[in-house]
């Protein structure tokens, strides 16, 4: 059986994801309970794109901005080497005046 990315799976209060997983939610919401009398604070997690998300839905509503983002870009072939040049800087320090500055 292949690995999954994307699973519903328990985190308690320090951050930690337990070894309980599961495609759907209902699976895993006695053992939460069970979970949830030694540590209050624990929560049901979805698991996608390396990232702890409330929903599946708030998951690929983020990936929807972010491929709609890459392909603003892809249209806009100014826009790709502005967002290069913020990212980058300048490849060579502009010269001032012919003369290169220096503090002495």
């Amino acid at each position: 059986m292949p690995p999954r990315y994307a699973y519903w799976t328990i985190v308690l209060d320090t951050g930690v994801r337990t070894s309980f997983r599961s495609a759907t939610r209902n699976e895993l919401v006695t053992t939460l309970h069970q979970i949830r009398r030694k540590d209050p604070k624990a929560e049901l997690k979805w698991f996608a794109q390396g990232r702890l998300w409330e929903s599946p839905t708030e998951a690929q509503a983020a990936r929807v901005r972010r491929s709609t983002k890459f392909t603003k870009l892809a249209r806009n072939p100014k826009a790709t080497r502005e967002v290069m040049k913020r990212k980058d800087g300048p490849s060579r320090p502009e010269p001032t005046n012919g003369k290169h500055s220096r503090n002495r």
